[in-house]
């Protein structure tokens, strides 16, 4: 694993959720991996192929719909799903050209992984995994590509 990829994964996930969520990441210590999870996939094609998975816990989900849609009751499971689905899209889209140096990509509608443990069709193992604890509840971005991420040979 790369930890300039992990960094940059990391600064686009508490970004987007920033932006999108109105949620802060927090520095915590200790590792929250809150179950149950739910778990969009954005398949991507470019310079590199691959996948984008983010878990979120049910906590975050719900705290994430709501800010999104600027209402105060807890938005229903497919609307939670759906804001989950817009964070991964507008997450990846601006994490991807980070990683190749502005080069384009084409991105998949995100879709609900059934088994959130179930890697997306490409690859077993992810590329890089990271874990990001924000004020409502935590969510982990996980990276999984078909060939070798150009800009990160050695």
């Amino acid at each position: 694993m790369s930890t300039q990829l992990e960094q940059k994964i990391y600064r686009a996930a508490a970004l987007t959720f920033e932006e999108l969520g109105l949620m802060l990441p927090m520095e915590e210590e200790t590792v929250d991996r809150r179950q149950p999870y739910v778990a969009v996939c954005v398949d991507f094609t470019g310079p590199f192929c691959g996948s984008m998975v983010i878990k979120a816990c049910d906590e975050l989900l719900g705290a994430l719909a709501a800010n999104m849609l600027g209402v105060s009751e807890t938005p229903s499971q497919d609307e939670q799903r759906d804001a989950l689905g817009e964070v991964a899209n507008v997450m990846c889209g601006n994490l991807l050209p980070a990683i190749a140096e502005n080069e384009i990509f084409h991105l998949e509608a995100p879709r609900l992984l059934e088994n959130v443990d179930d890697p997306p069709s490409c690859n077993e193992d992810p590329v890089a995994d990271v874990h990001i604890i924000l004020d409502e509840g935590s969510a982990d971005v996980l990276l999984f590509v078909e060939n070798e991420i150009p800009a990160l040979k050695e």
